[in-house]
């Protein structure tokens, strides 16, 4: 069934609407977590929490290409696209450190670090990528580094299904 024009612009509208609602609530979580940060300095987990929202609320606006909309006349597709290759390595770097300050409470002695340092070091080389190559080559590795990403998110999922399954605090 084809659309009416206005039933287009509602939907559009609607699901403007919904990615404002959801970069309001990302900044308002970013803040709240800077918050925390900046009165229990000893809580590293919540500034890299408030960091890793920052980078998920630009990219709310980047990914729907809000930003070209905002800014029509100031927008250069080629840094705002390589910008948004590059905090792909540093969000997943902070959402480590986060969950590896969380994992270091759960866990006490009994937790390794090496698949963090693999990670991280994934992160380096890939950001390296980024920075040194031109777009149309590091483009090549985007696909490999989003496999990382979900797996590094099944990752985390397992260790707190292992950390809910020995009823561990935290």
């Amino acid at each position: 069934k084809i659309q009416l024009s206005e039933d287009l612009k509602y939907s559009n509208s609607i699901n403007c609407y919904s990615d404002f609602i959801s970069f309001g609530i990302i900044i308002m979580m970013s803040i709240y977590h800077f918050v925390l940060w900046f009165f229990l300095r000893d809580d590293k987990a919540s500034i890299y929490f408030s960091l890793f929202n920052l980078i998920m609320a630009y990219q709310t606006l980047a990914f729907y290409r809000y930003l070209e909309q905002l800014l029509p006349y100031y927008y250069l597709f080629g840094l705002a696209y390589r910008l948004e290759q590059l905090l792909m390595p540093i969000g997943l770097v902070l959402f480590i450190l986060y969950f590896k300050n969380i994992f270091k409470n759960i866990f006490k002695k009994k937790f390794s670090t090496l698949i963090f340092k693999i990670i991280f070091a994934l992160s380096i080389v890939f950001t390296g990528l980024i920075i040194f190559t031109p777009i149309r080559i590091s483009n090549n590795f985007i696909l490999s580094y989003q496999i990382i990403l979900m797996l590094t998110g099944i990752w985390i999922l397992y260790m707190n299904c292992v950390a809910l399954k020995k009823k561990r605090p935290g």
